[in-house]
């Protein structure tokens, strides 16, 4: 929670190397005043955002007010902050659709009529997919071959049934179909 997060912060501000890449896993709950901090101290927020509406109710039972600042994609991204975004599976839903879809709409998959829990936190399709892809190689310290789509990388990626970062609405999500898995530019998958 948000206490375990500001004491990770605080060793890392008394002792913390800032030419390493620290990320603090599950950030799922921070005070407003270190949502700066993260950045200030070269921190990746890893992240699962498939828990975020999953936790809604939980939190705002348990966390009150303090839940608009639970799973601050948003928040953290505008101060700089890496996002490294993963699933979570066994716990979670292992599809990156369904994760997608819960940090842009940041509601449940299967509760599409559900109002956008803190929205204002929510990110666009482009910063999501940046988040699981380029966040997470960055975090293991391989963005120089992995995360991205460029010459000389190691061509990891999966082909989907639609452009989904040309899509306005995330409910195209759910009309979308992985067609093929790239790995090293071998296909491990087909539809």
């Amino acid at each position: 929670g948000d206490q375990a997060n500001r004491a990770v912060l605080d060793a890392l501000a008394a002792h913390g190397d800032r030419t390493l890449r620290n990320r603090i896993e599950h950030v799922q709950l921070l005070a407003e005043e270190d949502v700066p901090r993260l950045a200030e101290l070269n921190v990746i927020a890893s992240m699962q955002p498939t828990q975020c509406p999953q936790d809604r109710y939980m939190a705002d039972r348990h966390w009150g007010r303090r839940s608009r600042l639970a799973y601050p994609f948003r928040s953290l991204l505008r101060q700089g902050t890496v996002l490294a975004f993963g699933s979570d599976t066994p716990v979670e839903d292992a599809s990156v659709l369904v994760g997608l879809y819960s940090a842009v709409a940041r509601k449940r998959w299967e509760e599409p009529h559900t109002e956008a829990w803190y929205g204002q936190e929510a990110v666009t399709m482009w910063d999501a997919m940046r988040a699981f892809t380029y966040g997470g190689a960055y975090a293991a310290g391989e963005e120089s071959y992995r995360g991205t789509l460029a010459p000389g990388m190691a061509a990891d990626f999966t082909v989907l049934t639609q452009d989904i970062l040309a899509a306005d609405d995330p409910e195209v999500l759910k009309e979308t179909q992985v067609a093929a898995t790239y790995v090293a530019g071998e296909c491990v998958y087909e539809a």
